[in-house]
């Protein structure tokens, strides 16, 4: 099987580095002294006593996860802003592009990049994981569920920071709007929601059943996904949110919609950055402008 020389040239540059390394010591290093704390604070009871709770573990669980979560937001935007951008910015854009490789190899090749150093970040925690796992406070099926989201995360992301990378000129422009977007599609549709006027106290009393373009727009929001994912049995959570005839089949279509936009933007990225594409918008720019003027 060919592997894509974008990708595996990348990957062996920094990947045998001392650097990458250090991260992924550090990394697990946080997390383990993480789960130490955790563990040691709930065994303590009142009179002193060394017990273990069992329902403390899914406490845990959500840390873990959550930490995982949230270090895709922050590892993959920084991973992906300088694929195309910094290629630009060192001049070696050209030499990309004249070879024999399409431009949708190239970008597939960075973003596999930013994809699998998460994945890597997310294997190597896995026996601390396993702690929480072997006792069964999880469901089978909201494990296999968060690491399929955990991996769609990371391809969502790393396809919005590929994306502005291929279309700005700059790395610090790439980097301001990759970060701005995440913000918006994050933070700021939950803000629309309650701008809206659905505050917290009508949630109790309002259905979600009418169509509203707010209630829709979670599906492309990883972070409602991954919050509906463990609280969706729990009443005056974010499952008020969600229009009831789709809650059975939120966490599916969320994945599912948020693939589509990423094969989207891939494709929108590859065309941009393709010179034949450009030629012809700079084409047809001088034949409309030569008409105007006769």
């Amino acid at each position: 099987m060919k592997i894509n020389p974008v990708y595996l040239k990348d990957l062996r540059l920094n990947v045998r580095s001392m650097k990458f390394a250090m991260i992924i010591f550090t990394y697990n290093l946080c997390l383990g002294l993480i789960i130490i704390l955790f563990m040691y604070v709930s065994m303590h009871n009142v009179t002193g006593q060394l017990v273990f709770n069992y329902e403390n573990c899914e406490r845990l669980y959500l840390i873990i996860s959550g930490i995982e979560f949230g270090s895709i937001f922050f590892i993959v935007p920084a991973l992906t802003v300088g694929t195309v951008a910094g290629e630009r910015e060192k001049r070696t854009l050209d030499l990309l592009l004249v070879s024999k490789l399409s431009p949708f190899h190239i970008i597939c090749g960075k973003m596999s990049y930013a994809v699998t150093i998460i994945f890597i970040l997310i294997v190597s925690d896995f026996p601390l994981t396993a702690m929480v796992a072997v006792t069964h406070s999880i469901e089978m099926k909201i494990q296999w569920q968060l690491l399929i989201l955990l991996l769609v995360t990371s391809l969502y992301i790393a396809s919005i920071g590929v994306f502005f990378s291929t279309i700005k000129k700059s790395t610090i422009a790439a980097t301001l709007w990759t970060y701005g977007v995440i913000l918006l599609i994050t933070i700021g549709t939950i803000v629309i929601y309650n701008l809206n006027g659905y505050v917290l106290e009508d949630m109790k009393v309002h259905s979600a059943n009418e169509f509203n373009v707010v209630y829709y727009s979670f599906l492309f929001n990883p972070l409602a996904t991954y919050v509906y994912m463990f609280s969706s049995t729990r009443p005056g959570t974010i499952s008020n949110w969600i229009p009831t005839n789709m809650k059975n089949n939120w966490v599916e279509l969320s994945i599912f919609f948020q693939l589509a936009i990423s094969v989207v933007l891939l494709g929108v990225s590859a065309i941009h950055l393709d010179p034949r594409s450009v030629d012809t918008k700079l084409t047809f720019w001088h034949k409309s402008k030569k008409r105007k003027t006769l």
